[in-house]
């Protein structure tokens, strides 16, 4: 008994002993990391940031937001799919002479196939393509040669808005109906003496045999053109008219029955 209660305090000892670093690991931890401090907010460690991201405040697995191996399959068959089978614009689509058109029938239409035949000027080809920027004093040397040139896109370079800067309207309704192969004559009013071009978004044609003319307006600012609705052209057709000396573009609409 004698022996036992002398070992006592050495066996305490040393339990007290191997127990020290484990209460000051806890003691530290509990210090470092008080339980009233939300640590969700920290910094993942990066080996967690590699395979979570965050997304609407939520960190989600990067696999929970990965496509699977076969819907990676399917979505390269439609890609290829789509390559293959829908059509690209391209200078060759545009190559083609429109049907019935000569060279001789007049200058617009002369214009329009040299663009087609040598490649250059696609700006008369397409109105999603600007021309060279309006010249002023150019056109009031020789108008003529403005208007034997079709470009499309002239309807979007009307001129800005200031002192002085007539603005386009239309003359009478912007509104029509009419017949396959009927005509109707669309007005506006701009500045005088200057370029009016008109352009047709839906197919028809104007006295140039061409969905787009440019004509000179009178003393009075009136500009006005001629419009078919062709064979084959039928519904809505948009028109827009605009002036390279007057702001905005006046919106028609003529409506094409069979």
């Amino acid at each position: 008994m004698t022996k036992l209660r002398d070992s006592f305090p050495a066996s305490f000892l040393v339990a007290l002993l191997l127990a020290l670093p484990v209460i000051g690991l806890a003691a530290f931890w509990l210090l470092r990391f008080p339980a009233d401090i939300d640590i969700r907010d920290e910094p993942l460690p990066v080996s967690r940031r590699s395979i979570e991201k965050k997304v609407g405040g939520v960190n989600r697995p990067v696999s929970d937001l990965s496509l699977s191996q076969e819907a990676e399959e399917v979505l390269a068959e439609a890609r290829e799919f789509q390559q293959e089978t829908l059509p690209r614009p391209n200078r060759a689509e545009l190559s083609e002479r429109p049907q019935g058109l000569q060279k001789s029938m007049n200058p617009n239409v002369a214009s329009v196939i040299e663009a087609i035949e040598t490649g250059l000027h696609p700006e008369r080809l397409t109105p999603n393509i600007l021309p060279a920027p309006f010249d002023e004093d150019a056109y009031m040397r020789n108008p003529q040669a403005y208007l034997d040139i079709a470009e499309p896109g002239r309807v979007y370079q009307s001129a800005q808005p200031g002192l002085n800067v007539k603005s386009v309207g239309p003359v009478g309704r912007n509104r029509h109906t009419i017949k396959q192969l009927e005509s109707v004559r669309l007005k506006v009013k701009a500045a005088p003496n200057y370029p009016v071009t008109f352009t047709s978004f839906d197919l028809g044609a104007f006295e140039n045999k061409l969905p787009t003319i440019t004509v000179a307006a009178g003393e009075d600012g009136i500009a006005s053109a001629e419009f078919t609705g062709t064979e084959g052209t039928v519904n809505d057709v948009t028109i827009l008219a605009a002036s390279p000396m007057a702001s905005g573009r006046v919106h028609f609409v003529v409506t094409i029955l069979h």
